[in-house]
């Protein structure tokens, strides 16, 4: 599994951040807080978002979530090796809800949106929802739908557009749109997945 995940995204990962890193040397417009790419390189770039303060150029942040699945990738197998099929997907709920929670909770006591946004257990939904769906899935690649594949498009495509409207109607999400945008992402994403498993190369 570790072999897997370190040649799917390694190379590429540590690619870019080495390139940024000369192109920031280079060129001054570029240049950001040496503790980004120090965080970065241990896969804590979203804290480093969070915490440091200092705004880094756009072309670093989408890494954050490329952190925090590294951070699941590395906890997740020493747990799953210990789990029946029906473990996992408890395990999945129990994420999904301390996600939400989470939200809740930091949403309660204060904490910045910007926060809530990349911090980890905040933005577990989607993998607790890829656990859920392992789970019923049980490792098949065919799958007998009883609903259409275009609804389950539709029906991702409806989450992904009301997410949407919870996160930017406005400037800054009320509380409710941040608890339950991601979970509807996460919905979303399990329905194309469901369309697109066993669909054929088409």
């Amino acid at each position: 599994f570790y072999v897997r995940r370190i040649l799917r995204i390694w190379p590429l990962y540590f690619g870019f951040l080495a390139a940024y890193f000369v192109a920031s040397r280079i060129f001054p417009v570029l240049q950001i807080d040496w503790r980004f790419f120090a965080c970065f390189s241990v896969f804590l770039g979203n804290f480093a978002l969070a915490t440091i303060g200092l705004a880094p150029g756009l072309a670093i942040v989408p890494l954050w979530s490329v952190c925090v699945e590294e951070q699941f990738y590395i906890t997740w197998p020493l747990i799953a090796r210990y789990l029946s099929r029906r473990g996992v997907a408890i395990a999945g709920a129990l994420i999904w809800l301390l996600s939400i929670f989470s939200r809740w909770l930091m949403i309660r006591e204060g904490f910045s949106v910007h926060l809530i946004e990349i911090g980890t257990l905040c933005r577990l939904d989607p993998i607790a929802c890829g656990m859920l769906l392992s789970s019923f899935l049980g490792g098949s690649t065919e799958l007998k739908l009883r609903i259409s594949r275009r609804l389950l498009i539709l029906i991702g495509v409806d989450l992904w557009g009301f997410a949407g409207l919870c996160l930017y109607h406005s400037n800054t999400p009320t509380p409710l749109d941040l608890i339950v945008a991601f979970p509807a992402v996460a919905i979303g994403c399990g329905a194309f997945t469901l369309a697109a498993i066993g669909a054929g190369s088409w």
